[in-house]
């Protein structure tokens, strides 16, 4: 399920579910 994301800076990147997993981990542990 890759699709293109637009950042706030008007980067286009592919979507990756891992790192929005590991950001979302990370946050829960902080």
């Amino acid at each position: 399920m890759f699709r293109k994301i637009r950042k706030r800076d008007g980067r286009i990147e592919d979507f990756d579910p891992e790192r929005i997993t590991n950001a979302i981990a990370k946050a829960g542990e902080a």
